[in-house]
């Protein structure tokens, strides 16, 4: 993609993230979007066909960043591909985006972002935790939806009700205080609950 198509659609979801904190996700319509990212509606749909679509642009955008992490001022993650490194990582991203996920999570638009984040705990859970870690008598496809459904819950308490207060590592270590006494290492006498006590 050259340069001025990525300054487009940018400008476009920048002013929709401002669109969003302002108003009802209801009622942002197309005009508005262009009218606060100063693009004509031609050039609009080249891009997007409605404004569910930019909302799915930006949440990809999040979550793929995550999953492909760069080096960065103030949290770099680089070079670290474990799980609660991951985690870490993704709650930084939200506490920087708080503002523009309350805002979703008020809106109609909500169920989108919680499907979203599901799915990406689901997926990291699954290469992180399920292979290394499991539950006596539990099936793993029911232990990784505890995993991840236990997870998604604190996540959108930390930024609906917590206002994003505690720190990032500090929900890291509640989560894994929660689930690792039901856990069962597979064979081996490192367990991520080593890593979790040098946060406490």
């Amino acid at each position: 993609m050259d340069l001025r198509k990525e300054k487009t659609i940018q400008r476009i979801k920048d002013g929709f993230k401002k669109l969003i904190k302002e108003k009802s996700y209801h009622d942002i319509t197309i005009q508005d979007i262009l009218d606060v990212s100063d693009t004509g509606r031609t050039t609009f749909y080249i891009h997007y066909k409605s404004k569910d679509e930019v909302l799915k642009s930006i949440l990809d955008e999040i979550f793929d960043h995550v999953i492909h992490p760069n080096v960065e001022v103030g949290h770099d993650f680089k070079g670290d591909n474990s799980f609660l490194t991951l985690l870490n990582h993704t709650l930084y991203h939200f506490k920087d985006d708080k503002d523009l996920l309350q805002a979703i999570l008020k809106s109609e638009s909500k169920e989108l972002f919680i499907s979203f984040l599901s799915n990406h705990l689901s997926s990291l859970i699954e290469d992180r935790m399920i292979p290394y870690y499991s539950a006596d008598n539990v099936p793993e496809e029911i232990l990784l939806n505890h995993l991840s459904s236990s997870l998604t819950n604190i996540i959108l308490w930390w930024i609906s009700k917590n206002n994003c207060i505690d720190s990032p590592e500090e929900i890291s270590y509640y989560y894994f205080s929660l689930i690792m006494p039901a856990l069962t290492t597979k064979g081996f006498s490192y367990t991520i609950s080593d890593k979790i006590k040098e946060l406490s």
